[in-house]
């Protein structure tokens, strides 16, 4: 059974930035740049959240995005705010595995992205953005300028952005792989219909995604 085939793409963080950009077109390029500019010019702070202590202070301000994100108010997917996940943030950050990325407008985090590092990869696992904050495109430009942090830190080999296709990720990937869900299952009746339940579930959920996606709602 395989419910699903998809690209997982990701950027090879050796060499520079600058290099990294070189590999876009001229125009993407501009249009990148002229985001960050235009957030930036308009007051818009970009930081960095390493430690352990550092990671318990993004964690509440992530949170104050992650709450108004349709990842959680519609799908209950956002940044998890259970004593275990924030235990093993702190852990993460003792490690010096994770990084918190938190995008600031008037004193006020408007974008967030939390990363972690698994074998030397470091693999995207939340963001989001304040839809109020839409037009401005921020988490574009707190992409760009986390990816500038990673290059400048040269710690890391691998920015994977995990399964998934969205434009944002199609934007700053460098590199693309397929991949597929495979699941072997003995040909039993019990099988065959726990795969039509789990078909017509698939179908249900991509029909949602696709009516958020002309709505406007599902946008980074």
């Amino acid at each position: 059974y395989v419910p699903a085939t998809y690209r997982r793409h990701y950027i090879d963080l050796s060499g520079s930035f600058q290099e990294y950009l070189e590999k876009s077109s001229h125009k993407k390029r501009y249009n990148l740049r002229r985001e960050v500019r235009k957030l930036t010019e308009d007051g818009a702070e970009f930081q960095v959240f390493r430690s352990a202590e550092e990671l318990s202070r993004f964690h509440p301000l992530a949170r104050e995005v992650s709450r108004k994100t349709w990842h959680e108010t519609l799908l209950k997917g956002g940044l998890p705010d259970t004593p275990e996940f924030k235990a093993l943030m702190r852990a993460h950050g003792e490690r010096d595995t994770a990084r918190g990325f938190l995008l600031f407008k008037g004193g006020i985090p408007i974008a967030f992205q939390y990363a972690m590092m698994e074998k030397g990869v470091r693999m995207l696992m939340n963001l989001g953005y304040d839809p109020e904050f839409r037009d401005a495109s921020p988490g574009t430009v707190l992409q760009y300028l986390a990816l500038e942090s990673l290059f400048a830190e040269k710690k890391f080999t691998i920015f994977d952005f995990e399964e998934g296709d969205s434009q944002y990720k199609q934007t700053f990937a460098t590199e693309s792989l397929k991949c597929a869900d495979v699941f072997l299952f003995a040909p039993t009746l019990r099988a065959k219909m726990l795969i039509r339940a789990h078909l017509v579930l698939n179908t249900v959920v991509r029909a949602v995604l696709v009516v958020l996606e002309r709505a406007g709602i599902k946008v980074w």
